[in-house]
């Protein structure tokens, strides 16, 4: 494994002047104070993790350093100076840089074409490739990371590498403050390892890491400052080895409820049940029940079978072998913006995809648009989506609140089987919690979940009977019931 050596010139260590310092940042989004009075410093060769619920401040905040958002108060100061960029190139030439959680590459480019694109300062003439991406593949080397430059197109390639290519983008700017958002939430356990052990080998080096997650599990073992912002205002923080979880997790959304773990003679009748279901023609037979009032957890690194068992139950997939039998089921998409959201579409016309043929807003083939409208409406604020107006463009919301979209329309409905895949990836603690109470209402009337999720900590947490796949086949993990008493 190469190892950092702190004379490299990518990685030179940087001096205690390159704090970046923020002095009562305020920023209005009309009525609201997306920032209200933010104060924090982020020092060189620390990894500062900002946490917070979805709509607390964290992306605005990040926007505002890497110059996609301008302050309406407040002041802010690099390298000893007043810092203001007006634009993402200004805050590039600053040396700060920022891996969003939703990759900015362009899929159908080469690893090489995407990190000369990421280096053209003009539109105009033709891109040397071989030289603009030249130092972002050195960098890959450095970190150990091996980047296919010109085999396939970025689209292609597994998540995990995609992901490294966007740090190495921001890296080959020469980029001394590395904003992360998310990083870790769409990766496996090794994954996140992988990059953990660069980001501790960057914070080695000198540079500022600013780490945006949710994980808390996470957040303890990289970071070592935390700052917890709520409705927009620094609410707590300090050194990490200095707080706890429980008091992190408290700052941000209050105590959390603690879920009673039901016995196996509280569950009703088998609700769904799949028999013999192969997934692929050479994988193993999975037979499953689903009961009334419980919940079955999935789990298992991506890739291993999950999506496919999880639209093999939802009924949108047909196994290669076997059967499944259930009532018309309910489902949560992996991904809210891929496969859940028309995101150019606002709030009330995404939750119209549920309500547009239930028999109430329709006159013959024609809609009552404004029973529809109001039913719309009513269910957004049912599932405490956060919007200004419910025309807004689902797109303006935050992630949590997307989330929060996507689960009101699937369960709009009432559904008594509920396939759910990873519907807290990258969402907050209160927004996941939010999520969980949702899933378990359906459980209390007596339906049944199907949680597929790579947290095992979430099984752990909600799950009545937990099962892991390792390559298209199942494995009973073991009965949450057994693992806590119940009353």
């Amino acid at each position: 494994m190469p190892r950092f050596n702190r004379a490299n010139s990518l990685f030179r260590k940087t001096s205690s002047e390159l704090s970046l310092q923020i002095s009562g940042a305020v920023k209005r989004y009309g009525s609201l104070n997306a920032l209200d009075g933010v104060s924090i410093v982020f020092e060189p060769g620390q990894i500062h993790a900002v946490v917070g619920e979805n709509g607390a401040g964290k992306s605005t905040l990040m926007g505002v350093i890497a110059g996609l958002a301008h302050l309406d108060a407040g002041t802010m100061s690099f390298r000893g100076s007043r810092y203001q960029p007006q634009n993402v190139r200004d805050a590039k030439k600053c040396g700060i840089g920022i891996v969003h959680q939703h990759f900015k590459h362009v899929p159908t480019f080469t690893s090489e074409e995407n990190l000369a694109l990421a280096k053209l300062t003009t539109p105009w003439g033709k891109a040397d490739c071989v030289r603009l991406s030249a130092k972002g593949l050195q960098i890959a080397d450095t970190l150990g990371w091996t980047l296919p430059a010109r085999d396939r197109p970025v689209g292609e390639m597994p998540v995990g590498t995609q992901q490294r290519l966007e740090i190495v983008k921001v890296l080959a700017d020469d980029a001394e403050i590395v904003i992360l958002d998310e990083p870790t939430a769409v990766l496996s356990p090794s994954e996140v390892d992988d990059v953990f052990r660069v980001l501790r080998n960057l914070r080695s080096a000198g540079k500022t890491i600013i780490l945006i997650a949710h994980k808390l599990s996470e957040v303890f073992s990289i970071a070592d400052h935390i700052t917890v912002l709520r409705h927009g205002r620094v609410v707590g923080g300090g050194a990490a080895q200095d707080l706890t979880p429980a008091q992190v997790a408290e700052w941000m959304i209050g105590d959390l409820p603690v879920r009673k773990i039901h016995r196996d003679e509280e569950f009703g009748d088998t609700i769904a049940t799949a028999s013999e279901v192969r997934i692929r023609p050479d994988s193993a037979p999975i037979t499953l029940s689903f009961r009334a009032g419980e919940i079955v957890g999935i789990g298992g690194v991506d890739g291993n079978g999950q999506v496919e068992l999880a639209e093999i139950l939802a009924l949108i997939r047909r196994p290669s072998t076997g059967t499944v039998t259930s009532p018309v089921p309910a489902l949560i998409p992996q991904d809210r913006q891929v496969d859940g959201l028309a995101m150019q579409w606002s709030i009330e016309q995404n939750l119209w995809v549920a309500g547009h043929l239930r028999r109430e807003f329709r006159l013959g083939p024609f809609l009552k648009v404004r029973a529809l409208k109001g039913w719309a409406d009513a269910l957004a604020r049912q599932f405490q989506v956060k919007f200004q107006s419910v025309r807004q463009p689902v797109r303006s919301l935050s992630g949590g609140n997307q989330q929060k979209v996507v689960v009101g329309r699937a369960l709009s409905e009432s559904a008594k089987f509920v396939v759910a895949l990873n519907p807290t990836r990258g969402l907050d603690v209160g927004s996941a919690a939010y999520v969980h109470d949702q899933l378990k209402a359906v459980t209390s009337a007596n339906g049944s979940v199907a949680l597929f999720s790579t947290d095992l900590d979430e099984l752990h947490s909600i799950a009545d009977r937990i099962y892991v796949m390792v390559s298209g086949s199942l494995h009973e993990l073991q009965s949450a019931s057994s693992m806590v008493g119940a009353d």
